[in-house]
């Protein structure tokens, strides 16, 4: 891959990138190193890039795998940026999360689930397919299904209880 081709690649992933740096890390210089570090493993493992899945599919992972190392190598990192400032040109979440106190509510479950748990609602929300989720993260189509849907019912009885509790 030369530098040109680099930075076509940049400019097409430029915003999805950033939008996972700003998911995982609030503070917003570790934000920007957390993206450099994403691209700076991009670069480097360009060379391996062997068409196996696609090239969207590929960035997610390689993204996704140094946001979660990022994440439990830097455990004093308790925020997380709300979703509607992350996903600002998702149409459908916008559709879908009523208010800001429910994007809030949502935000915090969020943060509290497991590394695997979180990366699958993220990617998820993002409006990744199953077939993309299984490369990025390695599990099984089923798998996949099976988490999501029980983590959707999961959320979604959490936020239940906690609107009710609030009124």
């Amino acid at each position: 891959m030369n530098k040109l081709d680099f930075k076509e690649i940049y400019s097409e992933f430029k915003i999805s990138v950033e939008r996972i740096s700003f998911y995982f890390e609030k503070n917003k210089e570790k934000q920007n190193e957390l993206n450099q570090d994403i691209w700076i493993r991009v670069w480097k493992s360009l060379e391996n890039f062997n068409n196996e899945c696609s090239l969207k599919t590929w960035i997610y992972r390689v993204a996704h795998n140094t946001a979660i190392n990022h994440v439990i190598k830097d455990k004093k990192n308790k925020s997380l940026m709300p979703l509607e400032d992350v996903f600002v040109s998702t149409e459908n979440l916008e559709q879908n999360l009523e208010n800001k106190q429910s994007i809030d509510l949502l935000n915090e479950i969020i943060f509290t689930l497991k590394p695997l748990d979180k990366e699958l609602v993220i990617l998820y929300l993002e409006g990744n397919t199953q077939e993309e989720i299984e490369v990025i993260t390695g599990l099984s189509k089923s798998n996949i299904s099976t988490k999501i849907s029980r983590l959707k019912n999961i959320l979604k009885k959490i936020m239940q209880k906690k609107e009710s509790s609030n009124e």
